[in-house]
């Protein structure tokens, strides 16, 4: 048969043994110790709050890691918005450049074409200067 310890037994075994309640008493607290509703037997208890601690410290770390990563991901992403502003600056001045340009061209143009119709129209008044001459003096040397 297998028997089952029991405290209170051991101190009724000591204290019939030895007549000392105090001790006894002492005895029994001891063995009960660690032994209340929901807990472990033994040594295992005593390792308890260890483990817990070591899990908050665990986690603790993780969240350390985590942070550390999202600091340099912002940090990536802190200097491509400062890029992104560069460049930004920079197409803006290119663009302003390229209208500059564009208008600086299109008023060539302009004047290119008013000059080529200002050459036309002197070379009609030119014309009509000779043919007025020519009609005034009625020589022979008109050709029309």
């Amino acid at each position: 048969m297998t028997s089952t310890y029991n405290p209170s037994e051991k101190l009724e075994q000591d204290s019939s043994s030895e007549g000392d309640d105090e001790e006894a008493e002492e005895l029994l607290k001891t063995e009960t110790r660690g032994k209340g509703l929901g807990s472990k037997k033994g040594k295992a208890n005593d390792n308890e709050p260890n483990l817990k601690l070591f899990e908050a410290l665990s986690q603790a770390q993780e969240l350390a890691n985590e942070l550390d990563e999202t600091k340099r991901k912002l940090e990536e992403q802190r200097e491509e918005v400062e890029n992104l502003k560069r460049q930004i600056i920079k197409l803006k001045s290119t663009s302003e450049s390229n209208e500059a340009n564009a208008e600086n061209r299109k008023n060539a143009n302009a004047s290119t074409a008013n000059d080529y119709w200002k050459t036309q129209v002197n070379i009609v008044l030119i014309l009509l200067l000779f043919v007025l001459l020519c009609l005034q003096k009625k020589k022979k040397t008109c050709f029309l």
